[in-house]
């Protein structure tokens, strides 16, 4: 299942990615607290493209929904 990201930044949307882009990327079960993968920011934190091809890389250790996260911040998941 490939992981889908909300972190692009179109007109009139809230910028939700500069505030976390110094964050761990987490991806976690959906619902559960169970981290799959972490992947600590890189030394000028993350942009939506740097974001974009960790998750058309990474590998996905299960087959259930996952979500992704910045710290706390949720910016996608398998399911968007």
């Amino acid at each position: 299942m490939p992981l889908h990201l909300i972190t692009d930044l179109r007109p009139g949307e809230p910028d939700i990615l500069t505030p976390v882009r110094h964050e761990t990327l987490v991806v976690r079960i959906k619902g559960n607290a169970a981290t799959q993968v972490r992947i600590p920011s890189p030394p000028g934190g993350w942009t939506h493209e740097g974001l974009m091809e960790i998750a058309g890389g990474v590998q996905l250790p299960v087959e259930e929904p996952l979500d992704a996260y910045l710290g706390d911040v949720w910016i996608g998941s398998t399911e968007v």
